[in-house]
């Protein structure tokens, strides 16, 4: 999948909540990710959507494996962020300072 960033969670010693974080290129620009593969129906029409791409990924000649390798993580930039990231609001991507351990 195309993506620009994602969020992903730490856990927090000593804590039950995790704290997200997100992470991209430091240059901003797109990159890809691995995903999901889910069968869906629409319930209004009850068909699945365009399988636009399938035949690149399904065909002999291409096997998706050889696409899987770990991204160089020095290109790439991770913060942490508000709590609220499942909100629909661009300021969840703003950097936060997180709290320190009292010693």
């Amino acid at each position: 999948m195309p993506v620009d960033g994602f969020f992903d969670w730490k856990a927090i010693k000593g804590q039950r909540a995790k704290q997200p974080y997100a992470i991209a290129m430091k240059d901003g620009s797109p990159f890809g990710i691995g995903g999901i593969w889910e069968n869906w129906k629409e319930p209004s029409f009850g068909e699945g959507m365009p399988p636009v791409g399938y035949l690149r990924w399904l065909s002999e000649e291409q096997d998706p494996r050889d696409q899987m390798r770990p991204f160089p993580s020095k290109t790439m930039r991770m913060w942490p962020i508000s709590t609220r990231v499942n909100n629909d609001d661009p300021s969840i991507l703003d950097e936060i300072e997180l709290a320190t351990e009292a010693a």
